[in-house]
């Protein structure tokens, strides 16, 4: 992937994004008194200072079609993740950024369509609570609003999958430079940085196909034991099949641009 100045990650991040948005819901009509306080949690996360810059490689981009997160498990492991300020390119049309707290997380989906027009949608959690609040005034043009449920299943499943993913599975974090590259376009890993700032590609450690974050079954295995004076000896030992609950792996050390 090609980073510039111009890319998605720090358009969201100009001067003159933020200017048009605070003044595009400014401008929005008799608003009730929960649609007013709702973006004025809006326009405070629309001008949060956000510490990492993350551009996923093709390969995580990859592995990340085939990982799931329970429904019942949602909040819970919303609630056990680390406090973040992130903004993340899945891929030259499309990011996601975040803050996360210990009470509320709020989540901004940006995307560019097949008519080249930047698309933003808002939703703001309670993490407290448990209830969750879309911004519709963000659709405009032609393009008919998302239903509640359709916003939820098509956007917020996508930042679940993308979250639990990065905190919780094994990655590495590399910081690029500007005007710097690395990686293998042909082990999907290339990465160049043509903008002026830092950024931080985010590349998969793993050769699994599927990871399963939530209660999963184990089968009965083998499994080669250490025994004897010092464990200095091994045997095999059967291990019966059962239920292995939520593991949660310790995050990676941070990585500020």
């Amino acid at each position: 992937m090609k980073i510039t100045k111009n890319s998605l990650c720090f358009i969201i991040q100009s001067e003159r994004y933020l200017k048009q948005h605070n003044e595009f819901m400014n401008s929005i009509p008799n608003q009730t008194d929960e649609l007013k306080i709702l973006h004025k949690i809006k326009q405070n996360f629309i001008n949060t200072k956000f510490t990492r810059t993350l551009v996923l490689s093709k390969n995580t981009t990859k592995n990340l079609k085939n990982y799931k997160v329970p429904k019942s498990i949602r909040i819970d492991v919303l609630k056990s993740l680390p406090n973040r300020k992130d903004i993340i390119q899945l891929d030259e049309n499309y990011v996601i950024n975040y803050e996360k707290s210990d009470t509320r997380l709020n989540i901004g989906f940006h995307r560019v369509d097949e008519k080249n027009d930047l698309r933003s949608f808002f939703v703001d959690t309670d993490l407290i609570t448990r209830e969750t609040y879309m911004d519709e005034t963000d659709y405009y043009g032609s393009e008919k609003p998302l239903e509640f449920n359709e916003m939820i299943k098509k956007y917020y499943t996508k930042f679940m999958v993308l979250v639990t993913y990065l905190e919780l599975t094994d990655v590495s974090l590399s910081i690029v430079k500007p005007n710097t590259k690395r990686g293998d376009l042909f082990k999907g890993n290339y990465i160049k940085n043509s903008s002026n700032l830092n950024v931080i590609q985010v590349n998969t450690n793993w050769n699994t196909l599927k990871f399963v974050v939530g209660v999963f079954n184990v089968r009965t295995h083998m499994r080669l034991q250490r025994v004897g004076k010092g464990l200095c000896e091994f045997r095999w030992v059967l291990i019966n099949g059962y239920k292995k609950n939520l593991v949660i792996r310790s995050p990676q050390k941070q990585l500020q641009c």
